[in-house]
């Protein structure tokens, strides 16, 4: 629709959810909107090179809790295990260290303190985002004794042990932001753009041309 309204966008996006496989696809009730819009963009980033396989083959085959009810449970659980077969930026992970950060209660005079929880995270070494967040617990899940393990390593990690690793995650997720990810979707998408300035654009498919 953007490009449609402004030719000479040049539009870049980038799709931050896992993209499921052309069999699942198109089962989905919004796969016409989703397949009409995107082709649009001169640019389409995906978390791995599979979701990107996914699309590909997508175009030529063509009750949640409350956000701030799961930020408060985040903010006072013990031990976080996040571990999906596979995944790519999965921003779970970087909620709950933000929200261990910033765990408010009141003192014996009723006071408000703010003081960092910092519990342990547990990660999947299958997930994108594990190569950034190394200082997590990086769990193999086909190996139960290495889970066992990391579990118990959680449960017994010293205050200071949890302080550390705590702040480590919570620079690496202050770091690594959408801002800065947003920096490499446009160095890329300009890339898409020749020395004369002229944008080589997404030619328009037809949604018949799809199926």
């Amino acid at each position: 629709l953007v490009s449609r309204a402004i030719p000479d966008a040049v539009l870049g996006l980038f799709v931050r959810t896992p993209l499921p496989s052309s069999e699942i696809f198109r089962y989905l009730p919004w796969r016409k909107e989703r397949l009409d819009g995107m082709p649009g963009a001169n640019l389409i980033c995906f978390q791995t090179y599979s979701y990107s396989r996914h699309f590909t083959s997508t175009c030529v085959h063509p009750p949640n809790p409350q956000r701030d009810e799961f930020y408060t449970l985040l903010s006072i659980t013990d031990l976080a295990v996040i571990t999906p077969l596979h995944d790519g930026m999965n921003t779970t992970s970087m909620e709950f260290v933000i929200a261990q950060n910033n765990v408010s209660f009141l003192d014996a005079e009723g006071k408000e303190v703010k003081e960092g929880k910092n519990s342990p995270l547990m990660l999947s070494k299958f997930m994108g985002i594990s190569k950034n967040m190394e200082d997590a617990l990086l769990v193999n899940l086909w190996n139960l004794s290495d889970v066992a393990a990391a579990i118990n390593t959680s449960l017994l990690m010293s205050p200071t042990g949890k302080a550390r690793q705590q702040a480590n995650l919570y620079k690496d997720v202050t770091t690594h932001t959408l801002h800065s990810l947003a920096a490499v979707l446009v160095k890329a998408l300009l890339g898409q753009v020749d020395g004369q300035g002229q944008v080589r654009s997404t030619p328009y498919i037809e949604w018949g041309e799809l199926v």
